[in-house]
Formats: structure tokens, C-alpha cells, sequence
């Protein structure tokens, strides 16, 4: 049975045997892997292209986030899609609001990732870690959708072009 009649199978709630549990857990911790490989590899590229000007490809999240799902595509990954949300941060990112002469504190700031096979992958979350004091930032992030949106994932719009 393929990886991908499996899924089926335990995404109609199919009680899965044995065997198909053991292939099911094999092929996602390769899939999370191969993701990790292609999402690092992207991010190493973006960041050569960058970085003498943009070393945490700050305000490129959305740009990079189509060529690493484009990446990913190509890969084989079909299912890749860029998301627009949030990422919650520690300390605030002040906002100068010039209609109203006055900073708002912003606790969570537009953000743009990749999801795919349950799974988030952000290569740009590092631009985030001046406002970051509880954690350190991964380079390649990579996690459960669960997982993430639990820790500072908060997902707006599915499938942004």
C-alpha cells in the first residue's frame, strides 16, 4: 500500500493495521527529512542571494515562502501551500501610526510560511529575533501543524499565491 492510500485511509478515520502503521511512520519521518534537506538547501540559496544587504531575509517571507513551496512542488511535494497568518512574538514591534500620531505595540506581526503534509516549515522565521526572548529561532523551522500553531503559528489564509 502506498504512503498516500494510507493517509486516506487515516484521514476517513480507517483503523489503519499494523504494517500500515509502520510504513505511515517511516515515510513521514523520511518526508519530514527530505523537507528539512529542500527547506535548508532553499534558504542557504535565498540568503546567498541576500545577504549582504538582508542576512534574516527580513520582509521577504512571502517571496521566499513561494520558491521554497515551488521547491518543494518540484520535488514532489504537491501538496505545498504558502500561508499568510501571524507569528506571535515576546516584546512588541512599535508601529508608528501617523494618522493618529502615536505607536501601537504589536504582539503579533504578518507573517508568511509553508505548510505541507501536516507539517509547518518556515526558513524566515529568524527575522523575528530582536522580539523574541523566550526561545531561540530556528534557521529551517519545521513541525507539526499542531505543534506550531500551538507556539507562535497563528494561520489567517491558506493557500496564498
Amino acid at each position: 500500500m502506498r504512503l498516500d492510500e494510507i493517509e486516506t485511509r487515516k484521514y476517513y478515520h480507517v483503523t489503519p493495521t499494523k504494517n500500515e502503521e509502520v510504513i505511515f511512520k517511516e515515510g513521514f519521518e523520511h518526508a519530514i527529512m527530505d523537507i528539512r534537506e529542500i527547506a535548508t538547501r532553499v534558504r542557504s540559496e535565498e540568503l546567498d542571494f541576500h545577504s549582504d544587504d538582508n542576512p534574516t531575509l527580513q520582509a521577504l517571507c512571502l517571496d521566499v515562502s513561494r520558491r521554497l513551496r515551488d521547491s518543494l512542488i518540484d520535488e514532489g511535494y504537491q501538496n505545498s501551500m504558502v500561508v499568510q497568518g501571524n507569528f506571535a512574538v515576546d516584546e512588541p514591534y512599535f508601529f508608528d501610526d501617523e494618522d493618529e500620531d502615536e505607536f501601537i505595540e504589536l504582539y503579533e506581526l504578518l507573517h508568511y510560511w509553508v505548510e505541507v503534509r501536516g507539517l509547518v516549515v518556515d526558513i524566515t522565521q529568524t527575522q523575528f529575533e530582536d522580539f523574541v526572548t523566550q526561545d531561540e529561532l530556528e534557521d529551517v523551522y519545521v513541525d507539526k501543524v499542531e505543534s506550531a500553531y500551538k507556539y507562535r503559528y497563528v494561520p489567517l489564509r491558506k493557500g496564498w499565491r
